[in-house]
């Protein structure tokens, strides 16, 4: 029996709802185990399953792990992230307080203890908010130059960590190229820019069809 660990559970959740995504972060981890065999100064594997970076957040005593807006460019646009949250004591108040807003959907989701999400973290600012006793409203995307507004957390938030798992871009595009980076893939007259439009309908497709309830069913 395969025993179940949080890697483990990330990258079967990835293979199961986003197969396609989840073959091509296997296709660049089988590359890069390959490529350098018998080279281990050069060697690069990954350590996570189906990602090669991994970044636990934990809380300092007393503190909590928030984020202000920004966007993950670095990441590989086609392809997503993990992010798990975890507490380190009970006072964490996941109904009120440290949502995660994505600017560009417009949406604010509650991220309970021990839920997976699975978003493309380069393509949209994201960033929390507590939502007791809050009106959100605007119509101007967020900027860098004034994350520092945006409110704090209080202490029923203290203890709040998160777990993410993600991919650079290079470390997926390289692979894809057959090189062991842009720059000589370059140098070798490929061409290194990627149709986006094509990889979302391609690496963003559910493996099935996530329908909403019709208004007449819900009661």
């Amino acid at each position: 029996m395969k025993k179940l660990t949080g890697r483990n559970f990330v990258c079967e959740t990835l293979r199961f709802y986003f197969p396609a995504c989840a073959e091509r972060f296997q296709r660049a981890v089988d590359y890069w185990a390959e490529v350098n065999v018998g080279k281990p100064e050069q060697k690069v594997e990954a350590q996570f399953g189906l990602f090669f970076n991994f970044c636990p957040n934990v809380p300092l005593p007393g503190g909590r792990v928030h984020t202000v807006p920004h966007a993950d460019r670095k990441n590989v646009p086609g392809g997503l992230c993990a992010l798990l949250t975890y507490h380190k004591n009970r006072s964490f108040n996941s109904k009120e307080k440290a949502w995660l807003a994505i600017w560009e959907l417009e949406v604010i989701l509650e991220l309970p203890v021990g839920v997976l999400l699975l978003y493309p973290s380069a393509l949209f600012y994201h960033f929390n908010v507590d939502i007791s006793d809050m009106i959100i409203q605007s119509s101007d995307q967020p900027h860098v130059s004034e994350r520092e507004n945006y409110s704090k957390w209080d202490c029923s938030s203290q203890g709040r960590g998160s777990l993410v798992w993600f991919n650079q871009a290079s470390m997926i595009q390289s692979a894809e190229l057959g090189y062991n980076s842009i720059k000589q893939a370059q140098a070798a007259g490929l061409e290194t820019t990627t149709n986006f439009e094509e990889d979302v309908n391609t690496y963003f497709k559910p493996s099935t069809q996530f329908v909403l309830p019709s208004c007449d069913l819900v009661k």
